[in-house]
């Protein structure tokens, strides 16, 4: 059954489903949320109601304090492109950040082709690093090894909108949760990255983010972000060469995608993030 929640389609797994089945569907805490069904609110205690193919929902969670945010308007858009080079993925992200339209979010999402390095815009790569394929980023932080297969994750959204956190930090702490949480939906379970050795920040892998994920004390999960006049990027990669484990692209992207699905907050506003990929 296919029905549109906060705006995306989704595939329900239940027969005769309820809203229940949908919130339990994406791992919301029903005591969090409210729902609009077709234009009608709905509190959790009614969400034995029925849905049906092609219905309409608006889940929203509590914050803080008891108030809860309003549904969203914005248009959420998945990519899975991935271009040849590190030269062309880079671009294709300004590309996006650039063009994006308004009320519209991207998640872009993709596996590295080839092995590559990227660096910050702030950053000159090393003269012995060069004879790689390499290119700048349009975010900050270190140098980045990428590896073939691992996983790049972009978002790009307008500062006003309510999916994500207001301050730059919170942003971080978003991404951060929302891509652990997909990783336990594979039964990987990453812990807040700890640095095991020695501290240099030129280097992506050197250098510790309280906001990115590791497993065994290798990252995992890196994250940068960057925040324009109207706008931000977020970039992340996700070291899957550095798992042990066998990890299915197609089920980590279904995972991250539903991790994403029906989520808003809002929070105050500040200047400043953390940003080291």
């Amino acid at each position: 059954m296919n029905l549109t929640v906060n705006g995306d389609p989704m595939d329900v797994a239940a027969s005769n489903p309820t809203v229940a089945d949908v919130v339990s569907q994406l791992k919301l805490n029903p005591a969090h949320i409210v729902a609009e069904h077709n234009g009608e609110v709905l509190s959790s205690e009614r969400f034995g109601t029925p849905v049906y193919d092609g219905d309409k929902l608006e889940l929203v969670r509590f914050m803080g304090g008891g108030a809860i945010t309003a549904p969203d308007h914005f248009e959420t858009q998945w990519d899975n492109i991935a271009k040849s080079s590190p030269k062309e993925n880079m671009a294709y992200d300004a590309q996006l950040l650039e063009t994006l339209s308004d009320s519209t979010r991207v998640f872009r999402l993709y596996q590295w082709p080839s092995p590559g390095i990227t660096y910050s815009y702030k950053q000159t790569l090393p003269e012995t690093l060069q004879s790689q394929a390499n290119s700048s980023r349009i975010t900050g932080g270190g140098v980045v090894f990428h590896e073939t297969g691992d996983g790049l994750f972009t978002a790009i959204g307008w500062l006003t909108d309510p999916m994500f956190p207001k301050r730059l930090k919170d942003k971080m702490a978003f991404f951060s949760d929302q891509l652990h949480d997909a990783f336990l939906k594979i039964e990987i379970p990453l812990d807040a990255n700890e640095s095991e050795g020695p501290i240099d920040r030129d280097y992506c892998k050197q250098y510790p983010n309280p906001f990115e994920l590791s497993l065994n004390g290798e990252k995992i999960v890196a994250l940068t972000l960057r925040r324009f006049k109207d706008r931000f990027i977020m970039q992340g990669i996700l070291h899957l060469h550095s798992i042990d484990s066998n990890v299915s692209w197609q089920a980590l992207s279904e995972a991250i995608q539903s991790s994403f699905t029906g989520l808003k907050t809002t929070i105050e506003e500040e200047t400043e993030a953390p940003s080291n990929l």
